[in-house]
């Protein structure tokens, strides 16, 4: 596999593969983003209709209090009003959406096209980003990996994950923070929005921007010192298991697919189908992980979880081993609430849109490949 561009400048082929793999992710992400901006809508839906629903039950239920220790002759009034508030209620918890068909038939109708690509450009850019990185470390890594034993590749594909997270994961930090200072601001001022120092008028908002961004680097500095940009990276170290498996799942399915087909190289069907077979089965191993990680970004900290975390300026050897136990107790936590079907809630929205981006970012990036090797 390695000798099949024999010949080429090794700094050739590494930037080449490493741009080709960007590019068919970033194919794969605008193919499939409006099923991402559908589900992203339902499940926000879903949410606001639960709290309206939990709010209005806690509403009834101070007025029936309140009700008990009136006049029987105000009981009528009070019965209207109720009735209002009923319907009131059923208005604040009525879906807007009856379903995935009808939210892309409302956004369409509403928002034209654009409205399923909302937001699009910055998640394209760092698609781009994050998997032009892992194939630049991917075929870096190929002359120390080539036997073809199973366990090199999932080394090779969890190795190349490593290096992209490693490079790549103080923007998760600094975005982080500033998606936090942005809430918090949005409570402050009781309106949603930008920041402050970009609320200014558009000829300062670039420096509105930087100054945010400046200010959440100091910020993050003065946590824990320069290993504070890698705090929480133990999870996202332990989910490269899932590139470790899907490298290995992809080999085998190309050899086979290679070996059936004259000169030995697959086709564009054969990569879209070796793409969403491999990440399909990649994503249903390590999905549990992903559960995990969720958890543990959403939920609140306890005192011990903390202690197994570690903290920002401890970044290390251990703090990393401390970080996966926590992720590996959190899963234990999970079954011991909801069961073994608890690690795989919401499998399958997740499963068919990853398994189809991969299958289309495999197809482009292998196509893409060819093209620039034969320039």
């Amino acid at each position: 596999m390695f000798s099949e561009h024999a010949g080429i400048p090794d700094d050739v082929r590494v930037a080449i593969e490493g741009s080709s793999g960007g590019i068919g992710n970033a194919v794969g992400l605008l193919s499939t983003y409006p099923l991402t901006v559908i589900k992203t809508r339902l499940q926000a839906q879903r949410k606001k209709t639960e709290r309206n629903g939990v709010k209005a039950n806690g509403h009834q239920r101070k007025k029936k209090e309140r009700n008990g220790v009136k006049a029987n002759g105000h009981h009528g009034s009070s019965k209207a009003n109720g009735e209002s508030h009923g319907k009131h209620q059923k208005e604040e918890g009525e879906e807007m959406y009856k379903g995935p068909l009808d939210c892309v038939r409302q956004v369409l109708r509403n928002e034209g096209v654009g409205g399923l690509y909302a937001g699009v450009a910055l998640k394209v850019c760092e698609t781009y980003m994050w998997n032009s990185t892992f194939y630049t470390f991917f075929s870096l890594l190929k002359p120390v990996f080539r036997e073809k034993g199973a366990l090199n590749k999932v080394l090779h594909g969890m190795l190349a994950g490593m290096g992209t997270q490693l490079v790549l994961f103080p923007l998760v930090g600094i975005n982080t923070g500033i998606v936090t200072r942005r809430k918090k601001a949005t409570v402050a001022n009781g309106s949603p929005g930008s920041p402050r120092a970009c609320s200014s008028a558009d000829s300062s908002h670039v420096l509105g921007w930087i100054n945010e961004y400046s200010t959440v680097i100091r910020e993050i500095y003065d946590e824990g010192g320069i290993f504070a940009f890698w705090k929480g990276i133990s999870a996202g170290l332990l989910l490269t298991i899932n590139p470790g498996i899907l490298t290995l799942i992809r080999t085998r399915l190309t050899e086979f697919a290679s070996a059936r087909r004259i000169g030995n190289k697959s086709n564009s069907m054969d990569d879209f189908w070796i793409g969403f077979t491999s990440k399909l089965l990649a994503s249903t191993i390590t999905y549990p992980l992903v559960v995990a990680r969720s958890q543990i970004v959403t939920g609140k900290k306890s005192e011990l979880e903390f202690k197994f975390a570690g903290s920002a300026s401890s970044f290390s050897l251990i703090s990393i081993i401390r970080g996966i136990a926590l992720v590996l107790r959190t899963m234990q936590r999970v079954i011991e609430q909801r069961g073994f079907a608890g690690l795989y809630a919401g499998v399958m929205p997740h499963l068919s849109q990853a398994a189809l981006k991969e299958a289309i970012a495999n197809t482009i990036r292998r196509r893409v490949t060819l093209i620039l090797f034969s320039l």
